[in-house]
């Protein structure tokens, strides 16, 4: 069963896609974006919230 799933997996991305359609470059773009934003926002609320505790304490 795992092994039917694998080749599945393995035949949708050897399917071709059509990288020139401006829907894919701004797919592309934001995919490679939104992992970086999402990690530094996540460090900037913990810096924000240490910083509020310590100046409450």
């Amino acid at each position: 069963m795992l092994f039917l799933l694998v080749a599945s997996g393995f035949n949708l991305a050897a399917q071709e896609a059509d990288t020139t359609s401006l829907g894919y470059k701004v797919g592309y773009h934001i995919g490679s974006w939104l992992p970086f934003s999402i990690i530094v926002l996540m460090a900037l609320l913990v810096l924000l919230k240490s910083s509020r505790q310590s100046r409450d304490s």
